[in-house]
């Protein structure tokens, strides 16, 4: 997931995250909420718009991601 955001600066920026959810939760679209609420968590400010990886807007922002150093999410079972 990527999530566009603003950062305390109030400058753009953007928060990267994996999020492990079943999925019924992702055809739900807990995952946008559960990666929008953690860029809350650590700081980041609104507007959020999250992405994940079947959209375009994911591409760009992916690929200067390390992917082994993002935060991993879950919280359903």
């Amino acid at each position: 997931m990527i999530v566009v955001c603003t950062n305390s600066n109030g400058e753009g920026d953007f928060f990267p995250c994996k999020v492990n959810l079943a999925e019924k939760y992702y055809l739900d679209g807990e995952h946008y909420v559960l990666a929008e609420v953690e860029a809350g968590k650590r700081g980041y400010e609104e507007p959020w718009i999250a992405c994940d990886e079947n959209e375009p807007l994911f591409k760009p922002f992916a690929a200067s991601v390390n992917w082994n150093e993002v935060p991993c999410l879950t919280n359903k079972p």
